[in-house]
């Protein structure tokens, strides 16, 4: 929601600062869930856990970007999205 505060005539020192806010509660939120997901780790699990917590990451995103997507595909007119293989 931050970001949709920007228009036209915003400044750009101000969408640099929200991009630099967004940026550091991303960069805490990633730090305390890899601090959680590696917490009762030992050193021979470290490897399957790092490669599981990835995993999970780039899964999320996607499943993310998809969910926001999904919408839209249902709301706009059938004239404006072309049917499949046209």
């Amino acid at each position: 929601m931050l970001f949709a505060t920007i228009g036209l005539r915003t400044p750009v020192w101000v969408i640099a600062l929200q991009a630099f806010i967004y940026g550091a509660f991303t960069s805490l939120q990633y730090t305390s869930m890899n601090t959680l997901v590696y917490a009762d780790i030992t050193e021979e699990q470290t490897s399957n856990a790092s490669s599981i917590a990835s995993t999970m990451q780039q899964m999320s995103i996607s499943f993310g970007v998809a969910s926001r997507g999904w919408p839209p595909r249902f709301s706009f007119p059938k004239a404006v999205i072309p049917a499949p293989g046209n």
